[in-house]
């Protein structure tokens, strides 16, 4: 052991100067995961820009025209217009139904008010006994779906104020 010059691992580099059995490291692991979750982001902001909305909110007024006179036609409600009913220079009566507004802040609290509902009288059959507490709840339930509803009714109906002709 002695007589040797050189080292054991400096002979076999000489033999085998390649390396070809020996795996080489070109980026570390954590490069790795950086440059996936670039790609990651990257697919998202596609994808959302190809499927992805933006809600918006218009404000708008129309505007009715009546023997020299000019009329604006507001909604009540907030929401996206379903159906419209006129076209310009169509001819309206006053209480005519204009367009149809959908009022997703309406469905929702009306969707959770019956919802409570039906998890009330649920709780009111397994108790099985009348009780003063729990009915006094399911009929202010029931007082606010109607009121719910009522509102829905007068607040998604766009109705012309006045008869007259649309610009």
């Amino acid at each position: 052991m002695a007589n040797r010059i050189f080292r054991q691992k400096s002979l076999e580099t000489l033999s085998s100067p390649e390396r070809l059995d020996q795996v080489i490291q070109v980026i570390k692991p954590l490069l790795w995961i950086g440059l996936l979750a670039c790609f990651l982001l990257i697919s998202i902001v596609v994808f959302w820009g190809i499927k992805g909305e933006i809600q918006t909110v218009v404000n708008g007024q129309g505007i009715l025209f009546k023997e020299n006179s000019i009329y604006d036609v507001i909604s009540l409600g907030t929401g996206q217009i379903k159906n419209i009913y006129i076209q310009v220079d169509d001819n309206v009566a006053k209480g005519q139904v204009m367009a149809l507004l959908s009022l997703p802040n309406l469905d929702y609290q009306l969707k959770e008010a019956k919802g409570e509902l039906e998890h009330l009288e649920a709780k009111k059959k397994m108790i099985g006994k009348q009780s003063s507490a729990l009915e006094f709840k399911i009929s202010q339930i029931r007082l606010e779906i109607k009121n719910l509803k009522e509102t829905y009714n007068r607040q998604s109906r766009i109705i012309s104020p006045h008869k007259g002709k649309v610009l």
